[in-house]
């Protein structure tokens, strides 16, 4: 359940982006303007864009990230690295539920209601760890056998989402958040066919770690 919760979550988020995406007026640039538009309340599709795409992924999210405490939780690093996962997927429920007042592309856009602080204080931490998770993770999968080799795809594509997000940011607001989210989500999709593999049991269950290890 945690590994298909895992595997769903992000490709959620991506399709409901471009059907939210397609829905808004001519003027709506995908690059440009921030995702959060696409659940602002003056949206089109709003109601749709949140749930869907924000509050059942991030749901999802949580799911996954019980699985993964379950495999990693045995490090140090490995419940640091899944709490900050925990962090994104809570990031991504409250962005879903406290929405913007308007799209940036609405004439006259004021977004300065109380909904919008906790929406920026939510995107902004959730941000951070979702930029910090894949390298405290792939500490962790060093020393556990059956994900040892995962951790250089898990650095790498750690690298590629810190890359991804400045870059793209550098470009538009909407293009670094997808630069961000793409690579992310490959890496929890990498991590929950692990977790299915190894509940199947294809490989080798991981070694016992003691509490106080990296």
């Amino acid at each position: 359940m945690a590994a298909i919760s895992g595997m769903a979550a992000g490709p959620l988020v991506l399709v409901v982006g471009v059907i939210g995406t397609v829905a808004q007026p001519d003027g709506f640039n995908f690059v440009e303007h921030p995702t959060s538009d696409l659940g602002a309340d003056t949206a089109n599709m709003a109601g749709f864009s949140n749930i869907i795409g924000s509050v059942l992924p991030g749901l999802l999210l949580l799911v996954f990230t019980y699985g993964l405490w379950m495999s990693l939780a045995s490090s140090r690093s490995g419940r640091i690295g899944t709490l900050l996962i925990g962090a994104v997927a809570t990031g991504i429920v409250v962005t879903g539920i406290a929405t913007e007042d308007c799209r940036v592309m609405d004439p006259g856009c004021r977004n300065d209601s109380s909904e919008i602080v906790v929406h920026l204080i939510a995107a902004l931490l959730s941000g951070l760890c979702l930029l910090i998770s894949p390298f405290v993770l792939a500490r962790s999968l060093r020393w556990l056998p059956a994900w040892q080799d995962l951790r250089r795809t898990t650095l790498v594509l750690g690298t590629i989402t810190v890359v991804g997000t400045v870059g793209g940011s550098a470009i538009g607001a909407g293009l670094g958040a997808y630069a961000a989210l793409v690579p992310w989500f490959a890496l929890i999709f990498l991590l929950s066919g692990r977790m299915a593999a190894l509940a199947r049991g294809d490989q080798a269950a991981p070694s016992e770690l003691p509490a106080t290890g990296p």
